[in-house]
């Protein structure tokens, strides 16, 4: 039997005015993935790729250092 084994990487993100996620709920998430990271972005609430997409860029691009 052949089994591949993955390694991936994942971030939780959540904007802190996100009044619609509770944020115990983006922190759970975040500790039940391996290698995932938690990701408050302040000041901002539930459409993060809208309101600051470069924050997130720049965080899945920080994977590869």
């Amino acid at each position: 039997m052949n089994c591949l084994l993955y390694t991936y990487k994942a971030d939780s993100f959540q904007g802190k005015k996100d009044g619609t996620t509770p944020a115990w709920h983006s922190q759970e998430l975040g500790k039940r993935i391996p290698n995932a990271r938690n990701i408050r972005v302040e000041g901002k609430g539930r459409i993060l790729n809208w309101e600051v997409p470069e924050t997130l860029i720049e965080a899945i691009q920080s994977f590869g250092e």
